[in-house]
């Protein structure tokens, strides 16, 4: 989690990345999703520099959508108006997509945590747009005489 690279404690996480992979390909098997190791270095880049490095050298992309509250960059210092300067000087396009959400607000993932701390499942598979998931072994205490 990013968090973790950032020194900070990381929240309980809602998907594994198998999930989530998993999860994607069903909603666009047609898209090769790209993992990238979230750490101090890819952390420290700058907005332009992440826009270079990593969505035109290295991804070389073409379109690049991201939601309305997207920030990229160290300390956040990036927003989608800076994301499109830079996509007009490199050569790609961007898109930003509407946030989903409700009467409260935007969809995320510190909501659902808390519809899942309430023991809220209506309310956390409402948000997920699918029941929550949870994976793990199952084991039985040893217990040793006394």
């Amino acid at each position: 989690h990013p968090a973790v690279a950032l020194g900070r404690n990381a929240p309980p996480l809602l998907t594994t990345l198998p999930r989530k992979l998993e999860l994607f390909a069903r909603v666009a098997p047609s898209v090769l999703p790209i993992v990238e190791r979230f750490d101090v270095a890819f952390a420290a880049q700058s907005p332009e520099q992440f826009a270079e490095e990593v969505l035109a050298a290295r991804l070389d992309a073409r379109v690049v959508v991201v939601g309305k509250n997207f920030r990229f960059g160290r300390d956040r210092a990036g927003d989608f108006a800076a994301l499109t300067r830079f996509g007009e000087a490199l050569g790609f396009e961007t898109r930003s997509h509407a946030l989903l959400g409700d009467e409260r607000g935007p969809w995320s993932s510190t909501r659902v945590r808390e519809a899942l701390r309430r023991g809220d499942l209506d309310e956390a598979t409402r948000m997920l747009g699918r029941p929550h998931l949870l994976s793990g072994v199952v084991g039985t205490p040893i217990v040793r005489p006394r």
